[in-house]
């Protein structure tokens, strides 16, 4: 999940969301990824009063790879790794789970 800086706009979201589909096409052992935006719902504003500390984010992605070995082998890609570096300054919070 990833939350971007309040002053990201559409355009470089669009942008973010090509490069993570292009990052994928190429990721050898990737058995499927989704990713899309939040969409904000009614519930939304309930959550947030029950509890305020809750983060959205803005973006997710879900990367399902065939075993341990691919997603290491993914993690350290030169390409992922220059992904990564491009969109630091845009990134505010990024939250990883790694499970098998």
């Amino acid at each position: 999940m990833v939350e971007f800086h309040p002053d990201i706009d559409a355009n470089e979201v669009e942008s973010f969301k090509a490069g993570i589909h292009e990052l994928a096409a190429r990721a050898p052992g990737l058995i499927r990824m989704t990713c899309g935006e939040h969409s904000a719902t009614e519930g939304d504003v309930a959550l947030n009063e029950c509890a305020p500390s809750v983060v959205y984010g803005n973006f997710l992605s879900v990367w399902e790879f065939r075993d341990r070995a691919a997603l290491n082998e993914f993690l350290v890609d030169p390409v992922h790794r220059e992904l990564a570096s491009r969109w630091q300054a845009a990134v505010k919070s990024r939250y990883v789970i790694n499970m098998e």
